[in-house]
């Protein structure tokens, strides 16, 4: 809508080697330059509202993570009310508003999950332009003093959590994914005038109204590298031309991780874990736990309110974690009673679905190949502790997960082997990606609570646990030793 203004399962990584960590004084896009993984800095490690606060400031809500570049701060936000999205630039040192753009548009995207956020996709900027994308109207282009040079429109998607992946900059080619309203597709635009370089459509199986598309491409060497719903895909970044592909079933939430020799796809989706697909009972079972008036049918008032399409127990934000089944799923005759012969058949197609639900995994996948190269290219590393949201992040050969309930996965992806599974004592849902400085990891949690683990020994040990005292969807920031933390309602900077 228009608006206003196989041989990788060896996996021997014998000479693994990483792209540059964000600089100290630079992070570009969602995650940095460097997938969350920052060197060295010297940050706190005990922070919280008035303790080693640097500031502060309030602001609408929004889910988008701090972009830092030469001292600026870039980020969105959404004021409901008025359907008026906003561009915030800020000074690093202080907080002070260096200038602030409003976008009226006449409708938001819709989106049918009550975490997402008309503003989750992050800023990209390369110094003298600033790209703010939102799936209410498309992409902004603004230079470092706040004026607008482009827009590149877009319609208001209909998603079911929010089209949010954010925009990348690489040679002065802006590149977005976006999957939306039963389109799913990554467009290339020319970062100085906003015209469309090329677009590949990816096919659209199904109802994409359960996936959410919000991964953040990748530029690796000359390809940009796509985490789409179909799977993992490589594209030439001048033509848009796939060079090799794999299959996967995934939501494509999380955003991947590349090393010199390899994508790593946290995939997920809500079933694709034994943990996660509940049992239906036997009529027998249910009758005994139901049928309160002995009438040999289970009636609306009878019906358990327990039982679930999918369950993720550890992650209880929205009523979405855990979807009930109703009397309406299973009472075909719509009498207002579920009989025995409703049940045996509603249970028989139940079975037979999970009998056909496609695992998910952690999937390394070698670069190189050419085509479809899932049979070649592809090993499934793991296939528990797969987070819904957060991306993983990967530094000195160690890869880390973080899933809802703070349960964290740690992976050797030289010896191909998880060095630990355990809780770091976060609770609950969990969006925010965690980070990695030096030894550190950083952990958020949707309650508001900061985690930060030492992770240099066999085992992570607790450094400290922050309450910020409101929920966090955006990942953390960490430029020139402050660490940008965005909760639902304010933006942090913590320093020493």
């Amino acid at each position: 809508m228009l608006c206003r203004l196989s041989f990788v399962c060896t996996l021997g990584f014998a000479s693994l080697l990483y792209s540059t960590p964000a600089t100290a004084d630079n992070w570009p896009s969602f995650r940095g330059s460097s997938d969350g993984f920052v060197a060295e800095s010297d940050i706190p490690t005990e922070f919280g509202p008035g303790n080693h606060e640097a500031w502060s400031i309030d602001l609408p809500r929004g889910h988008s993570s701090p972009t830092v570049w030469n001292g600026q701060v870039y980020l969105t936000a959404h004021t409901p009310k008025t359907n008026t999205l906003h561009v915030y630039a800020l000074d690093g040192k202080s907080g002070a508003e260096s200038w602030h753009k409003e976008i009226s548009v006449e409708e938001v995207e819709r989106f049918i999950h009550p975490d997402g956020s008309a503003a989750a996709s992050s800023i990209a900027t390369n110094g003298s332009h600033v790209i703010a994308y939102f799936a209410s109207s498309g992409l902004y282009c603004f230079n470092a003093d706040g004026k607008q040079l482009w827009q590149f429109p877009m319609e208001a998607a209909r998603t079911y959590s929010g089209a949010s992946s954010s925009p990348v900059i690489h040679d002065n080619i802006v590149y977005v994914q976006r999957v939306a309203s039963g389109s799913s597709f990554v467009v290339a635009i020319d970062v100085n005038d906003g015209s469309q370089l090329w677009r590949h459509d990816f096919p659209v199986f199904g109802r994409l109204m359960s996936k959410s598309g919000a991964a953040t491409v990748r530029v690796k060497d000359d390809q940009l590298i796509v985490h789409n719903t179909t799977g993992v895909s490589a594209h030439d970044l001048k033509t848009g031309k796939i060079n090799w592909s794999v299959r996967a079933a995934t939501t494509a939430t999380s955003s991947l991780v590349v090393s010199d020799t390899h994508v790593f796809a946290a995939t997920y989706v809500q079933t694709g874990e034994e943990a996660l697909r509940p049992d239906v009972p036997t009529w027998a079972t249910l009758l005994k736990s139901a049928d309160k008036d002995n009438d040999q049918k289970v009636s609306a008032a009878e019906f358990p309110r327990d039982l679930f399409w999918f369950r993720r127990p550890e992650g209880e934000a929205s009523p979405q974690s855990s979807p009930r089944i109703r009397i309406n799923h299973v009472d075909f005759n719509k009498d207002g009673k579920v009989g025995e012969q409703e049940w045996a058949g509603f249970k028989q197609r139940f079975e037979s679905n999970r009998e056909n639900v496609t695992d998910h995994g952690l999937l390394a996948i070698q670069l190189g190949g050419d085509g479809d190269v899932t049979k070649t290219h592809m090993a499934v590393l793991e296939k528990q502790g797969l987070p819904e949201v957060p991306s993983p992040v990967l530094g000195n050969d160690q890869l880390f997960m973080v899933k809802n309930g703070g349960i964290l996965t740690c992976f050797d992806i030289k010896a191909n082997t998880r060095l630990y599974r355990q809780r770091l004592g976060t609770t609950g849902t969990h969006f925010a990606s965690p980070i990695l400085t030096g030894n550190l990891l950083i952990v958020c949690d949707g309650n508001g609570q900061v985690v930060i683990a030492d992770i240099s020994g066999e085992r992570p040990k607790v450094v400290s646990k922050n309450a910020l005292n409101d929920r966090i969807f955006a990942t953390p920031t960490i430029v020139d030793n402050t660490l940008y933390i965005r909760t639902e309602s304010k933006l942090y900077a913590f320093r020493k």
